[in-house]
């Protein structure tokens, strides 16, 4: 997992820009419909801490509500998903998608939530913690 205090990254066309202060809480892979839906991609790895810690340093996401207290952002002129907003066990988080940093290398996964939801197909390192949905609270710490 990063040890720096800060992670960077953006878009593709690098309108919408961030820095991710602070070690992340997580830093799990994501098997559910939505994530899939929303990135295109069969799993999703999610870079999860405190809304605190992600601060746009360019053009903010647009965003759009995905489901009942999430938002997710999308950067308005190449499309691509950068985040996501809500509340995650009465607290307000965010997660940046790791294909979206600047180094991808900085970090690295240390969970599957989800898991009951994920396609047959691709196989993944299942040496990690395995959670049949989201990740039980506290799983921050």
């Amino acid at each position: 997992m990063n040890t720096e205090s800060v992670l960077t990254g953006g878009c593709f066309c690098r309108r919408v820009t961030f820095r991710f202060n602070g070690k992340p809480g997580k830093v799990a892979f994501c098997h559910c419909e939505t994530c899939r839906s929303i990135t295109g991609a069969p799993v999703t790895v999610a870079v999860m801490g405190s809304s605190e810690q992600l601060e746009f340093t360019a053009t903010e996401p647009k965003y759009f509500e995905s489901s009942n207290g999430v938002k997710r952002g999308f950067c308005d002129g190449c499309g691509t998903p950068i985040c996501w907003v809500g509340q995650w066990h009465g607290n307000g988080h965010a997660f940046v998608y790791a294909g979206t940093l600047d180094n991808i290398e900085m970090i690295t996964p240390d969970r599957h939530a989800f898991h009951r939801t994920s396609v047959s197909w691709l196989a993944v390192n299942t040496d990690l913690p395995v959670f049949p949905e989201t990740s039980p609270e506290g799983a921050l710490e």
